[in-house]
């Protein structure tokens, strides 16, 4: 069984159930009759569909030829192409997997990276449902047995993705509260209706505010993080936290933590704020309330103002 992750999925996606195109299908035949160079010719042939499955052929094929640099060259071109891409250890040579293997764990931090690159451009193009599923792409990556230990070194990475989903999610919903609910169709008349009045000339509408276009409202949307070394992160000038009072006994004695995480914009002003982790249920409101007061002088690029994503670790304590 083949299962494949696109970087617009948040799990891996579903086997198609498409047939292979007529020259994969007999690259299959072909290697699986040991003609190997002929199935090579027929890969050769085959289309941008199915790409992955193609390499993985082509992989089959050069292996069993003995050409092992190849077959290499050809799971790394897969897993590029496709880095949630797995293959059934039954399926295929015990030695393809075992390359396999090796090349997922040499690809996969760079994949996701990746990933987290294009999630982070559509988020800054304001495209939440897909910053969110692809951010979310990048966790499946990240918690994949093949990235083993290296996914230690790449915290801050999931860090910074768990920021954004939480920002993405909170202004879809947004978005949803803030559409208007469809009017109910009005209930026809029983009144026989009487012959139409004249109509009067239309009234000429006046000109449309003229609004920045997509192109021009996301060229200069880019957001930093403290994974741009040259940006100068922004400085804190007033950032006040709600006072919290616990309500019983218990809250007294206990501590809350959570994360909260912000973009700051190019006036140094908090564009967008929305909780990583609860705090508490009672104090998260008012959290957010309070973040969207906060200032700072902006972050800055070769000393231009740019926006900026930050989080905060927020403890409730009376100790």
């Amino acid at each position: 069984m083949l299962i494949a992750l696109t970087l617009g999925a948040a799990l891996p996606a579903a086997v198609s159930a498409q047939p292979a195109p007529p020259d994969l299908s007999a690259a299959k035949a072909l290697y699986a009759s040991a003609s190997y160079e002929d199935a090579l010719a027929a890969l050769a042939k085959a289309t941008n569909e199915n790409a992955e499955e193609v390499e993985q052929y082509r992989a089959l094929c050069l292996l069993a030829l003995g050409r092992t640099a190849e077959a290499r060259q050809a799971l790394e071109r897969m897993v590029t192409l496709q880095p949630g891409y797995t293959i059934n250890d039954t399926d295929v040579s015990p030695r393809l997997v075992t390359m396999f293997h090796e090349v997922r764990r040499q690809q996969l931090p760079a994949a996701a990276k990746r990933i987290y690159a294009t999630a982070k451009t559509s988020f800054e193009n304001k495209n939440y449902v897909a910053a969110a599923a692809q951010f979310k792409a990048m966790f499946a990556i990240l918690d994949d047995p093949d990235m083993g230990d290296q996914a230690a070194g790449l915290a801050d990475l999931r860090m910074l993705g768990e920021g954004f989903v939480a920002l993405a999610e909170g202004q879809i919903a947004a978005a949803a509260a803030a559409k208007p609910a469809t009017p109910p169709p009005s209930a026809p008349s029983s009144t026989p209706a009487s012959a139409p009045a004249a109509a009067a000339p239309p009234a000429a509408a006046p000109n449309p505010a003229p609004s920045a276009s997509p192109a021009t409202a996301s060229a200069d949307a880019k957001i930093y993080t403290s994974f741009d070394k040259d940006v100068t992160a922004p400085v804190e000038i007033e950032r006040r936290l709600p006072a919290w009072v616990p309500s019983n006994a218990i809250e007294q004695k206990n501590v809350y933590i959570g994360t909260l995480a912000v973009v700051i914009d190019e006036k140094g002003a908090v564009e967008s704020a929305a909780l990583q982790k609860s705090v508490s249920p009672t104090y998260d409101p008012q959290l957010l309330q309070a973040a969207k007061s906060w200032r700072f002088r902006p972050a800055r690029l070769n000393g231009q103002p740019v926006k900026y994503w930050k989080s905060y670790e927020i403890m409730l304590h009376t100790k």
